[in-house]
């Protein structure tokens, strides 16, 4: 997306936090069985985490509401008690409800235990900060009442902790015991890939998925190749369809499924790009999620692929870029988005991902005046309220890059006007989906504008010789320097680099991160281009493939 989201976004921040927590309970529920074994010392452990959550969010609410400022005010403590109180309970309550959640089969004894560890902290902190003012009798008082009311809190956290896991270990035990007819098989997974004149890396990619499935299985849709395509498919054994004229990505994919009947033969499809190298361990970690009936779509994790160099090329500035972005993008927001409580991810990649075939009857993927099908696909799921979409980040797939920076721009421009015709064609519908995506929507359109101002405020000042632009955005709550308009546009995106940089162990990335703020520039410019042109004109949905290059996908990985 547009910069990961200019970096700025509410968005990233929020799912963000919602990626961590999901990884929190995931992590833990995994080790659920274990904490039996380790009796009180592992119920001890859980309290200890919801009574650090319960004060670290108390002490932040306080800052945050300037009521910290009054504590040590001896005429201001009755008038700030009963809202510190109000806080203090929601933090309790949040802190007891996680610890309970987390630790599954003693609730009420980690809510107690939550319960008293919460008010010896509270009375720690009142005497830390009061001093000899603490043994007053209104603070007492205030103790006192107040240390009842949080045991309630904790207990009515745990209860409804307790309910929750409740419902969800029946849809466990609902889900152990797999229907064989919902089971779904490697051989029983067709793999579609349609293609536009890709010699060069269609061998690469089967050859990589021959380790997953054997060649009847796997379905080539040469839309208007000129090159040899269709030959190099056929050599390897595959299905082949050598589709004139060029009709499009979705059409082509239609085309495919319609031919070879893979809707009526097959229980899953496996959409995948020509220039895509797959894990072996692919099928192992995506299928059994479809032993879920809920879920309907299992998307890989994608890798840009790293040729292996010592010295930074301008060719590879566009796989820079994307190393950071999939890293933070798929990790940090897809991650979050696809969790089961939360379910709106606004993509689905057809560069890699698994869909049910019996919902691939109810999802028009060929719609007409669309650019690309992936978005559609995906806004028809949550349209048409199919079931669960799932990123699996074990189920790793490598493709390549654009190699120059006027390939960048026309794939990210074709990504906008295809994302943008989605929103035109299936518009506003009740949906906790439509409130994440269309707020994440307006960001970007505010967050590439304000960053496609940069430049010209930076100009402004440079020209004008004064210290602060004529140009002060209010909302903004900050005079506009030069030194605020260098930490804006780069600073903290290279602080995002740097830490990509470190988690991937790829140095480069910090001589290629002081070129980024070009590639972002052109982004922002093709996201605000592509808005007006979306709704004034249709797409027939023909591609032309970027250049690709032959790299043997394991010496680069």
């Amino acid at each position: 997306m547009v910069g990961i989201f200019q970096v700025f976004s509410v968005s990233v921040l929020f799912w963000t936090i919602v990626s961590f927590l999901r990884f929190v309970f995931d992590t833990l529920h995994a080790f659920n069985r274990t904490w039996q074994d380790h009796g009180y010392i592992a119920l001890l452990a859980m309290a200890g985490v919801g009574v650090g959550i319960a004060v670290v969010l108390f002490l932040l609410l306080l800052s945050e509401f300037e009521l910290d400022t009054h504590l040590y005010a001896r005429d201001m403590l009755s008038e700030i008690a009963f809202p510190a109180l109000l806080e203090w309970l929601i933090c309790v309550g949040v802190g007891s409800y996680i610890a309970t959640r987390l630790h599954l089969y003693r609730p009420y004894l980690v809510a107690s235990a939550v319960g008293f560890g919460s008010i010896a902290a509270c009375i720690t902190l009142i005497a830390l900060t009061l001093g000899k003012s603490a043994f007053t009798s209104e603070v007492i008082f205030w103790l006192g009442g107040g240390s009842i009311v949080t045991l309630i809190m904790t207990f009515m956290s745990g209860y409804i902790a307790d309910t929750v896991s409740a419902f969800e270990k029946k849809r466990i035990r609902r889900n152990s015991t797999v229907d064989e007819r919902i089971r779904i098989r490697p051989h029983e997974v067709a793999i579609v890939i349609a293609a536009h004149n890709e010699e060069l890396t269609i061998g690469s990619t089967i050859q990589s998925i021959l380790a997953i499935t054997t060649p009847e299985h796997i379905y080539v849709g040469s839309d208007g190749s000129n090159d040899k395509t269709v030959d190099v498919v056929s050599s390897l054994g595959c299905h082949a369809d050598d589709i004139r004229p060029n009709r499009g990505k979705a059409r082509a994919i239609t085309y495919v499924l319609e031919k070879n009947k893979i809707l009526s033969r097959y229980k899953a499809m496996f959409l995948l790009d020509a220039d895509i190298a797959v894990n072996d361990t692919f099928y192992h970690y995506a299928l059994p999620h479809f032993d879920d009936p809920h879920i309907v779509s299992v998307s890989g994790c994608l890798e840009a692929v790293w040729p292996r160099h010592c010295i930074p090329r301008w060719e590879f500035l566009v796989t820079a870029y994307r190393v950071r972005l999939w890293r933070v993008l798929q990790f940090l927001v897809r991650y979050g988005q696809t969790w089961v409580y939360t379910n709106v991810s606004p993509i689905i990649p057809g560069a890699a991902s698994i869909y049910r075939t019996s919902v691939l009857k109810q999802i028009d993927i060929d719609a007409p005046g669309l650019v690309i099908e992936d978005f559609n696909m995906t806004f028809e799921v949550h349209h048409k309220r199919l079931g669960l979409i799932v990123f699996e980040p074990r189920a790793r797939v490598y493709n390549q890059e654009p190699y120059s920076v006027h390939d960048f721009f026309k794939q990210v421009r074709r990504w906008y006007l295809g994302y943008f015709q989605t929103i035109r064609k299936h518009g506003l519908w009740p949906s906790s989906f439509c409130v994440s995506t269309y707020f994440l929507t307006l960001e970007l359109l505010l967050s590439s504008f304000l960053f496609l101002l940069i430049p010209f405020l930076a100009l402004e000042l440079l020209l004008s010789n004064r210290d602060m632009a004529l140009l002060d955005f209010v909302m903004w709550k900050f005079p506009i320097s030069l030194l605020t308009l260098f930490i804006a546009a780069f600073v903290t995106d290279y602080i995002v680099t740097i830490g990509v940089a470190l988690v991937e162990k790829k140095p480069l990335l910090l001589l290629y991160g002081l070129a980024f703020f070009l590639l972002r520039f052109i982004e922002s410019a093709a996201f605000l281009m592509m808005l007006p042109r979306a709704f004034l004109w249709a797409s027939d949905g023909k591609w032309v493939s970027p250049e690709r290059k032959v790299y043997p996908f394991k010496r680069v990985l």
